[in-house]
């Protein structure tokens, strides 16, 4: 009678575990002799969380719950931090090419409905990581060629060559957008005067703001505005200028 309500006592004690939410390690071990009830009386041992008790019976049998909660965690998974540059902390360089669109814009005695195409190649070379704050980026110089320009005026199209020698700024900054700010001076000839009756060579000084949207490790596609004056440098008769506001867009590699 007393064995059968030790057996209870511990299956009670197993569904209480249950309940609780700890499946419990149960070991049993029974120490009678062979099994027979010897008449002498036995203890009881319980072990874990609930209270150890003794309970007579034929033999000892000792029972172990384990009421502590599982502490497995699943190990939170690596992310890779994002490239705040495509380069190195010690600089590299850039390739690009690029086509523009532009229209030019009256400014004081500006000559106006010109209408503007270039395409081009650009080879930048960036050197280390510098400044600080939000000016935090890669201070470049860049050497632009200009094999493809074509100036539209009242329906007569004249094509021309340049050059141009460029500051860059490019910003180190979280994420695929990098933002690029350019500023240079070159030169221009062309077929014909431009504007026309003016002069065939003429100067140019520019500034430019676009950003590189990396595609790949070291590809972008760039996307941005440019303003650019073109003047003969009071060079001809009369130096009535044109003043440019053109969409850039393009291809860059780093390397």
């Amino acid at each position: 009678m007393t064995q059968k309500l030790t057996h209870r006592y511990v299956r009670l004690l197993a569904l209480l575990a249950l309940v609780l939410g700890a499946p419990p390690a149960v070991q049993a071990q029974d120490t009678g002799d062979g099994g027979q009830d010897t008449g002498d009386g036995g203890a009881t041992a319980i072990a874990g969380q609930a209270s150890p008790g003794n309970v007579a019976g034929a033999g000892t049998t000792t029972a172990t719950f384990d009421l502590s909660p599982s502490t497995e965690q699943a190990s939170p998974q690596s992310v890779s931090p994002q490239s705040v540059s495509p380069l190195h902390p010690e600089g590299g360089t850039q390739w690009s090419g690029f086509y523009g669109l532009g229209i030019n814009q009256r400014i004081n005695n500006s000559a106006e409905g010109i209408h503007i195409a270039t395409g081009g190649v650009r080879w930048s070379h960036l050197w280390g990581e510098n400044f600080g704050g939000i000016l935090r980026g890669h201070p470049a110089v860049a050497i632009e060629f200009l094999p493809v320009m074509a100036f539209v005026e009242s329906g007569q199209t004249t094509w021309g060559v340049g050059a141009n020698l460029l500051y860059e700024h490019h910003f180190s900054v979280e994420g695929p957008i990098l933002p690029i700010w350019k500023l240079g001076a070159g030169f221009l000839y062309t077929n014909h005067e431009v504007p026309r009756n003016e002069t065939r060579h003429n100067f140019s000084v520019l500034t430019a703001l676009g950003v590189d949207l990396m595609v790949s490790e070291r590809s972008a596609l760039f996307l941005g505005y440019r303003f650019h004056h073109v003047s003969n440098a009071n060079t001809g008769r009369v130096n009535p200028g044109i003043n440019v506001h053109s969409v850039i867009f393009g291809l860059s590699f780093y390397r």
